[in-house]
């Protein structure tokens, strides 16, 4: 695995309002505190991509369970912003994330 982007912030968010694979998600409910999560687990991603271990994963567990509930769907797709789409699921599994069915708009 490698990291194909530079984990920024600002490249993500323009990333979700330009990816038609992400119709419908809001920028407008993230909040301070989501933003700021969501940037750590950005660079957690890419700490994992870089030949990080399952240790990284617990930390971004972490991370995302900062987020509100609602919200926790852009660190789902983060992962793809980093890594791949087909890697969402496993990640999310193997960080020990609730269930993907309790994530309203994953896909």
């Amino acid at each position: 695995m490698s990291a194909r982007r530079k984990a920024s912030c600002d490249e993500l968010l323009k990333w979700f309002k330009d990816n038609p694979n992400l119709p419908g998600l809001s920028l407008g409910a993230l909040t301070g505190t989501d933003h700021r999560a969501l940037a750590a687990a950005v660079h957690l991603l890419e700490l994992y991509a870089g030949g990080g271990n399952t240790n990284t994963l617990d930390a971004f567990r972490i991370v995302v369970n900062q987020m509100q509930p609602s919200t926790r769907v852009f660190a789902f797709h983060a992962i793809a912003f980093l890594l791949d789409w087909s890697d969402r699921s496993r990640i999310w599994h193997e960080a020990g994330l609730f269930p993907l069915e309790q994530l309203e708009g994953a896909r």
